[in-house]
């Protein structure tokens, strides 16, 4: 098995829903977590999200999750300006059955000269809970 074969089987394997964006904020990876969610949420295929652009995405949101949509939104312009330092974003992520939160984690990839960060969707959902339940949310 080449490098490049094991490097994209373990990126599909992975848990969480990650995506990696250009300079621009164009998607231009997934795994397959990534796509899997956007299935059970109803996007029209599994490579919906390819091509989209994830910054006009956050700029766009409204409702309950924009505020927490407009600092992952500076958070990557700042990642896309240069800054080499990861960022966090905890938001709520609910449908009319379920309530769940994400922490989207951002970070900055450089290779051949150009720019990219990787966002990583954790669902967190039962850290939250619990804490919740151990009174440690204010």
């Amino acid at each position: 098995m080449s490098e490049t074969t094991l490097a994209e089987a373990c990126f599909d394997r992975l848990p969480d829903h990650v995506a990696v964006i250009d300079r621009t904020g164009q998607i231009v990876l997934v795994n397959q977590a990534w796509r899997r969610f956007g299935r059970e949420n109803h996007l029209e295929d599994d490579d919906s999200a390819l091509g989209l652009n994830y910054l006009n995405v956050c700029g766009a949101a409204e409702g309950h999750c924009a505020g927490e949509a407009r600092s992952v939104e500076r958070g990557l312009r700042e990642l896309l300006a240069g800054a080499d330092r990861a960022e966090q974003v905890v938001y709520p992520c609910f449908s009319p059955d379920t309530a769940r939160w994400f922490a989207v984690k951002m970070f900055p990839i450089e290779t051949d000269g150009d720019r990219y960060i990787a966002i990583v969707h954790q669902n967190v959902t039962q850290l939250i809970m619990s804490q919740a339940q151990a009174g440690m949310l204010g």
